[in-house]
């Protein structure tokens, strides 16, 4: 039988820890989007690590996570975050930059920031 892959939007959708913070937050929710935009992660279990199992989605994908979290459920409007960071409004992070509180609360759920193609 083989092993499925990590998801990371599975795991998102189903930690009550993310789902709490990201309801209704639109900074919490764009600083996702951006943090998973042009970013591989790779899922803290052996397995996972020594088949170099990444996981990475496009910017209109991460737009759907972002807003499926702050509307709190699977179906949510991409274009809420899709390139938002083009927004004069000084609390919105650019796509690709990784922000330090998304980076910790996927360390919570067992995931990381794979970084200059070195894994955990």
């Amino acid at each position: 039988m083989d092993q499925p892959k990590p998801d990371l939007e599975k795991d998102l959708y189903a930690s009550e820890y993310i789902r709490n913070k990201a309801r209704g937050d639109d900074v919490y929710c764009q600083h996702l989007y951006a943090t998973l935009c042009n970013n591989e992660f790779i899922k803290a279990e052996v397995l996972a690590i020594l088949a170099d199992w990444r996981w990475s989605c496009s910017w209109r994908y991460a737009g759907g996570i972002a807003a499926g979290l702050y509307e709190g459920s699977f179906n949510g409007d991409y274009m809420r975050y899709y390139t938002a960071s083009l927004s004069d409004d000084a609390v919105y992070t650019s796509e690709g930059m990784i922000d330090e509180e998304v980076r910790e609360d996927l360390k919570t759920i067992g995931w990381y920031v794979v970084e200059n193609g070195v894994n955990i």
